[in-house]
């Protein structure tokens, strides 16, 4: 959620008068475990491409000894006009409890096959009142995780195509698309209550341990 603002952000500053700017896609590696012990991460972000149709931007996260823990892309498109929730926030619920990890935060229950299902909820979306995309990239990490748990796999990389506003009650489909020893790969599918499709995810897992040679044949 972190990398999709100050990516947003890095296009969004450039945009001319009148318009504004919306992800369609978010693209991060992976390249040492976020740290959950608390400790701050520095991102910073700049565009690499700014033109009339939107803008390309980079970004990297750094723990606070300055190594890198990811590099991430989005792509985004300008749209003419400036919603108005930019200029009149509206008003949203009180902060609800945290609880004990990041599902009950979202409200979400993981099933064994990693498919979840998201309450709208005012307080996750963006000021065109569609559901954050880092939070849609991050739920989508959480159901490809889910059916490879236990498999000894990190997430390498994640790559998520925004294709329509994802508004509503949201549905989260994951799908194996290869399951091996050192690496696993899922695409997940998030469809609105229609079933129209939102956004896909390909979400990349690897094994943090090298290959183990195998010892020769006496």
């Amino acid at each position: 959620m972190l990398l999709d603002d100050v990516l947003g952000q890095a296009v969004l500053i450039r945009r001319l008068p009148g318009q504004w700017s919306v992800t369609t896609e978010l693209n991060i590696d992976v390249t040492r475990p976020v740290p959950a012990d608390g400790q701050l991460v520095a991102v910073t972000a700049s565009p690499v491409l700014i033109d009339d149709a939107g803008g390309l931007a980079r970004a990297e996260v750094r723990d606070v000894t300055g190594r890198c823990l990811a590099v991430a892309t989005t792509w985004a498109r300008f749209t003419p006009g400036v919603p108005a929730e930019v200029v009149d926030p509206p008003e949203l619920a009180d902060v609800i409890e945290r609880g004990r990890c990041l599902a009950d935060l979202l409200q979400v229950h993981l099933g064994d096959a990693g498919g979840l299902r998201l309450p709208p909820r005012a307080d996750l979306g963006n000021p065109q009142g569609v559901t954050h995309g880092g939070v849609l990239l991050t739920l989508a990490v959480m159901s490809a995780e889910q059916i490879f748990l236990g498999r000894g796999l990190d997430v390498a990389s994640v790559r998520v195509t925004y294709l329509r506003p994802a508004t509503g009650e949201l549905s989260f489909e994951p799908e194996v698309v290869h399951q091996g020893r050192s690496l696993g790969v899922a695409r997940v599918d998030v469809r609105n209550a229609a079933g129209a499709l939102c956004t896909t995810a390909t979400v990349t897992l690897r094994s943090p341990v090298g290959a183990v040679a195998r010892p020769a044949q006496g």
